[in-house]
């Protein structure tokens, strides 16, 4: 027999099946198209872009007809002076022109008063930014996010305090002081209410840049409730105050009627405004600047317009 030689035949080595990406294909069943499917949002946006505005404009008539008869009227010594409807809204407008100016002007007079307002409006404005929400039901609210989430609320609440303090503040009342006798005082009282006025207005942006802050915090409901009624208790109470100094700087450089007496005076009286019964002047009087409530008269001879801050300066005695 022939010599039988033995060959070992090694195996190929095993090689593991690529991985199989599986796809699923889900067919939906085709839907007519319907008009209710496809509704126009333009009239739903159309309807809140209107009540938006109209919400605007009243709020704006609401400061300039309060900030009139609050603020206005009794810097000019005469409390029941009478304010038209449409005069809220003029007003109102003058105010949010004269809104860059004052502020202007208070930092020029205060800047260190300046920087605060601006620090005050940066701290919320920048943690609006970081504040991230997180839907109910969701993972776990870290436990750093709930230590800074508590720290806002009490960081609202101090800044509360500190803006109500600023309103009813001595410091505040003290420069917002009722029409001068001396017309030579005119222009540190304007001055003074620019001043007020300014500040005023740095508080209502950071009031409610606050306001919008808590209610994005994630803190406990009954935390949330406290700190956001607190917060918009602050936001109305700072804003009846900007009404009230801004509407008083916008009165005041707003030009009015300079007309004649009938009684054969050659001395130009200013016209402030009406009462139920009389007419409101301002007029100059053995060198003091008085106001003056007469009768209503049928009448009236307008020589020319000018603010009051303007008649005040006109009336300065010439110290050559």
């Amino acid at each position: 027999m022939p010599n039988i030689t033995r060959i070992k035949i090694k195996p190929l080595p095993v090689r593991p099946n690529p991985t199989r990406t599986k796809v699923l294909l889900v067919r939906q069943p085709a839907k007519v198209a319907r008009p209710v499917d496809h509704a126009d949002p333009m009239p739903r946006r159309l309807a809140i872009g209107v009540i938006v505005a109209l919400g605007v404009v009243l709020a704006v008539w609401l400061m300039g007809f309060l900030g009139y008869r609050l603020g206005f009227a009794p810097i000019v010594r005469v409390r029941d002076l009478l304010a038209e409807p449409s005069g809220g809204l003029a007003t109102g407008i003058i105010m949010l022109i004269s809104i860059p100016r004052v502020i202007l002007s208070a930092g020029m007079s205060q800047t260190v008063g300046l920087m605060v307002g601006f620090i005050l409006i940066a701290i919320p404005g920048g943690a609006l930014a970081a504040v991230k929400s997180y839907p109910r039901g969701g993972p776990r609210i870290p436990t750093i996010v709930n230590v800074f989430s508590i720290t806002g609320a009490v960081a609202s609440a101090l800044n509360g305090i500190v803006l109500i303090w600023w309103t009813v503040s001595a410091y505040r009342n003290g420069m917002v002081n009722e029409l001068p006798f001396q017309a030579e005082n005119g222009g540190q009282w304007l001055e003074n209410l620019e001043t007020v006025s300014g500040f005023d207005v740095l508080a209502v942006v950071a009031a409610s840049c606050w306001v919008v802050l808590v209610m994005r915090l994630t803190i406990p409901v009954w935390l949330k409730v406290l700190s956001a009624s607190f917060a918009f208790f602050t936001l109305v109470v700072v804003t009846v105050a900007m009404s009230m100094s801004n509407a008083t700087v916008a009165q005041v450089i707003t030009p009015r009627s300079i007309y004649l007496a009938d009684d054969g005076s050659v001395d130009a009286r200013l016209l402030l405004g009406s009462t139920r019964d009389h007419f409101a002047t301002l007029r100059q009087t053995e060198g003091a600047i008085v106001v003056e409530l007469i009768s209503l008269p049928s009448t009236l001879t307008v020589i020319g317009t000018q603010s009051i801050v303007d008649y005040l300066n006109d009336h300065v005695p010439d110290q050559r």
